[in-house]
């Protein structure tokens, strides 16, 4: 026997419009839950039964002036129109087939939300953030359709969105020796299904709780802002597009900001801490949770800012 087929991921679509091709790795997890049971005295199973799933598809993309164009200053998006995980076939003895052709997979969604856990940004690295789709149903169409010869029509992979580390900004202050920081959202949906229905229809927010976390070898961070930041009120991180001469200059309007918002509460210092080996250089590393007790909103997302 021999293959005589094999496929490479092209991408994730939602809504029939918004393309994310610039994908380092996907995966999908049906997250089934069945019943198996046995009658008195039986050694081995003699029913399985399928009682619940809630598909969760994770991925991971440089593509953040789309993703953070979505979510704005939330980390999530509802999606009311498909969601589609895209493979493009490989030819055999050859590379891929052409998209306009009729050789390809599609898994199909019919509604969901789209949510970023993390983004992450490091010296000499490039930023990108992992994500997920909980998939719901539409109360017709099943969770996910599985379509095989499908055209992908004019859809193109592109790689045009690049970023990489941009500075922080702490009290309005730079923040220098600045080596690496992420974003977590730890956003968490929560779904629903109806009478007895073994898929959810139903998806919402439930809780969220943005956490900045960055480490520096600056060691002024001590005494410029104490153990416990009482004097915290304001925090705000750039990602830095890059080019292809190298990284775009900072008046350049093609970065990406991530800040508390100017009308909520200052971010909460959870931790302050130092690590120093023996050898090497001496770090601070510290954690920010943004909060907002009033409006719900503590981030203030931008896409296409300047650096300031």
């Amino acid at each position: 026997m021999s293959i005589s087929s094999e496929w490479v991921l092209f991408g994730v679509q939602l809504g029939g419009s918004t393309l994310f091709s610039q994908l380092t790795d996907t995966g999908m997890n049906p997250q089934l839950e069945t019943i198996v049971a046995r009658g008195a005295s039986a050694v081995n199973p003699q029913f399985k039964g399928q009682v619940a799933a809630a598909p969760e598809a994770k991925f991971t993309t440089q593509q953040l002036a789309t993703l953070l164009g979505l979510t704005g200053n939330n980390s999530w998006y509802g999606i009311s129109g498909t969601i589609d995980l895209l493979y493009r076939r490989r030819v055999y003895l050859g590379s891929r087939y052409a998209p306009n052709t009729t050789n390809h997979l599609r898994l199909r969604g019919q509604a969901g939300i789209l949510r970023w856990d993390t983004i992450r940004a490091a010296d000499k690295g490039q930023a990108e953030a992992q994500c997920t789709l909980t998939i719901i149903s539409d109360g017709t169409n099943p969770m996910l359709a599985y379509a095989g010869s499908v055209n992908l029509g004019s859809l193109v992979p592109t790689s045009a969105e690049h970023y990489v580390m941009g500075p922080c900004y702490i009290n309005d202050t730079l923040l220098p020796a600045l080596q690496e920081w992420s974003f977590a959202s730890n956003a968490q949906v929560r779904v629903d299904r109806d009478s007895g229905l073994n898929y959810p229809t139903f998806a919402s927010v439930d809780t969220g709780e943005p956490v900045f976390t960055g480490r520096t070898l600056d060691n002024s961070l001590w005494s410029t802002h104490g153990f416990d930041f009482k004097a915290l009120t304001s925090a705000r991180v750039f990602l830095r597009a890059l080019g292809v001469s190298g990284p775009v200059a900072d008046a350049t309007t093609s970065h990406i900001k991530l800040a508390n918002n100017s009308g909520s509460t200052p971010p909460a210092l959870k931790h302050l801490d130092e690590n120093a080996g023996a050898d090497g250089n001496a770090s601070n590393g510290f954690e920010l949770h943004f909060i907002d007790p009033v409006a719900d909103a503590p981030l203030a997302v931008s896409v296409g800012v300047a650096i300031a």
